[in-house]
């Protein structure tokens, strides 16, 4: 089978993953995407086997008419991002059985019932050149439609989401092709247990208030440096140079001593670094609020998009710490741990600072789990079955 993977915009991270889960495969993966995201994929083995197009100066209209041929002799479209330019795509005539997946759900589906400004003076300014360039000048409002009515099907990163959509009867149940995770199990990936008495707590992302809550976090953290004499790291992996970040940052500093370091980055944390601090994390927190924003558009975590802690965490298996907030699905509910205020998260904490066990007894359920139910072979053959049963 030849499908036709098309990332226009930036999410390099879900084309990285479907390369993988074509690896080893006998079916071929026809990839059209821009210069930018192949360079930062073409040295990986697994994703340079594959054939890329890639999309210079032209516009995306213009590049996706001149591979016409080509991506309608596929017998499959896999469009990964539809984050911008929904005109693009409407206009574009898929004749193979096409699936979208969706990043943000209500932008894509109910985007007039969840409109959120925040109300700052850099806030409305971004809200109203949003608003002039891709709704009114872009015309989001009458292709976007269009883009959702042509598609015939959608994927989802997470479960969760799909029992959503699906309650709330915003999608179909039709029109929703199986669940495809933005990354897969790796299986070179080694379970690795910290040896070590000191405990490596690692908050993924940047610091920023409109996707995290940091608060309960410190105030965790102040309620349980005195109850242990533990040596324990708390590393913030992402870029902390906002106002913002580096007030949260200098908060959790005032905390430091001989038994408690902060680590931060300032910038963009390379991809070195960034593997080697997750690999020697013991125990990983996502305080993620629950309700989210994608330009002017409000999605809640868990329901309309998935965090990319989860996705940490297919690639690193660690326990992980998420707000009860958070909407899991049946399989992830069993094997993370969830907290509903400051003071529960402190305990939450503290049993893992005090049981090394505990780490590596949820470190290896984590794995195995993992292994089993986000194996690229398992996800391989749910995509190709359904686009040999859908097939035009």
């Amino acid at each position: 089978m030849k499908i036709a993977l098309i990332e226009l915009d930036f999410h390099v991270d879900s084309v990285d993953g479907i390369c993988k889960i074509f690896e080893g495969s006998e079916h071929q993966l026809h990839i059209f995407t821009t210069k930018k995201n192949y360079s930062i994929l073409k040295n990986r083995t697994y994703a340079s086997k594959h054939k890329w197009n890639l999309l210079s100066e032209q516009s995306k209209l213009s590049f996706l008419n001149s591979n016409n041929k080509e991506i309608n002799s596929c017998d499959g479209v896999f469009i990964n991002t539809i984050s911008a330019d929904f005109g693009c795509f409407a206009r574009f005539n898929f004749k193979p059985t096409t699936i979208l997946r969706i990043h943000n759900a209500y932008k894509v589906f109910s985007p007039w019932n969840h409109i959120k400004i925040y109300p700052t003076v850099l806030g409305i300014w971004k809200a109203a050149s949003y608003t002039f360039r891709e709704i009114i000048w872009d015309r989001f409002w009458y292709y976007r439609p269009i883009v959702v009515k042509k598609m015939d099907f959608f994927t989802f990163p997470d479960k969760a989401i799909v029992d959503f959509l699906l309650k709330n009867n915003i999608v179909p149940k039709e029109k929703i092709a199986p669940v495809l995770p933005i990354k897969v199990f790796d299986e070179t990936v080694q379970l690795i247990i910290n040896k070590s008495s000191d405990i490596n707590f690692t908050i993924p992302g940047g610091v920023d208030k409109r996707r995290r809550d940091y608060l309960p976090v410190l105030t965790a953290f102040k309620i349980l440096l005195p109850q242990t004499n533990k040596k324990i790291s708390l590393s913030f992996l992402g870029k902390c140079n906002s106002k913002y970040g580096r007030e949260i940052i200098s908060e959790f500093k005032k905390l430091s001593s001989d038994n408690f370091k902060v680590n931060s980055f300032e910038d963009f944390v390379p991809q070195a670094d960034f593997d080697s601090i997750m690999k020697e994390t013991d125990v990983v927190i996502s305080p993620v609020n629950a309700d989210g924003l994608t330009q002017i558009y409000g999605e809640i975590y868990g329901k309309t998009k998935i965090s990319g802690s989860i996705t940490d965490v297919v690639l690193f298996p660690k326990p992980l710490i998420l707000p009860a907030t958070y909407l899991l699905n049946d399989n992830l509910k069993t094997i993370f741990s969830t907290y509903s205020s400051a003071e529960d998260l402190s305990n939450v904490i503290l049993n893992f600072v005090n049981d090394k066990n505990l780490i590596a007894d949820k470190t290896k359920l984590i794995f195995e789990n993992l292994k089993l139910n986000y194996d690229k072979k398992t996800m391989l053959n749910l995509l190709v079955d359904f686009y040999e049963k859908h097939k035009k």
